[in-house]
């Protein structure tokens, strides 16, 4: 296994395979909203499968006979087998991974396209390490991140009760003040999404962008 980014010679190779010797890989930690997955069905209907899937030969016994495991494409196999198209084979990129490559190169394909599952990540961030031995050095590595990067996606933004961080709001050459207390990432990212939202219009003070955040907080509740 090369976690150091050098270059591997591997066997790969272009097949048509039949959907039903293929399953999804157990530790995907990306999703796909419903309205995107059905955005894709609609365009598998007009076009087809429009780039391979990655599989590797799989050794489990959750299939009879050979079939193979996706490392990359899980949500155009879906798209595929939806009972709209009912794809009976999808050509495939045939590579020989093991445990570990096959993990890296999950994540790899789809860290700038996909929607993390924040539980899912970690829980494979602690797989990586407990079952196979690496390092959050080499985690990092493998995933083509500086280990900080790395730790700040693991790390948690935990505050106490008493602390009231600000987040800074400009708008036409002014800066606004929005004041919130923040106890997890999730709320965080959720409050960082709206100031980034409100900052794009020509016009905004410190009551509209409160009121932003407060009918967005009611949409999602």
């Amino acid at each position: 296994m090369i976690l150091d980014g050098e270059k591997i010679m591997e066997s790969s190779k272009y097949q048509e395979v039949e959907t039903e010797r293929l399953h999804p890989n157990s530790w995907n930690p990306f999703s796909m909203k419903p309205e995107t997955l059905e955005e894709l069905v609609q365009d598998v209907l007009q076009r087809g499968i429009q780039y391979p899937i990655t599989v590797r030969p799989c050794k489990c016994e959750m299939i009879p006979g050979g079939h193979y495991e996706i490392i990359d494409g899980e949500h155009r196999y879906i798209a595929a087998t939806d009972r709209r198209i009912d794809s009976k084979s999808i050509t495939c990129k045939i590579e020989e991974k093991d445990d570990i490559e096959a993990r890296l190169e999950t994540i790899n394909l789809n860290r700038l396209r996909g929607d993390r599952i924040q539980e899912r990540f970690e829980k494979l961030i602690m797989e990586l390490e407990s079952k196979y031995s690496l390092s959050k050095e080499q985690i990092a590595k493998g995933f083509h991140m500086r280990l900080d990067a790395l730790q700040m996606e693991l790390k948690p933004v935990t505050m106490h009760a008493s602390q009231t961080p600000k987040i800074e709001l400009k708008a036409r050459g002014k800066a606004y003040s929005v004041s919130a207390r923040l106890h997890s990432r999730k709320e965080f990212e959720f409050i960082s999404k709206i100031m980034r939202s409100v900052m794009e219009k020509d016009e905004c003070d410190e009551g509209s962008a409160l009121m932003a955040i407060f009918q967005e907080y009611e949409k999602s509740a």
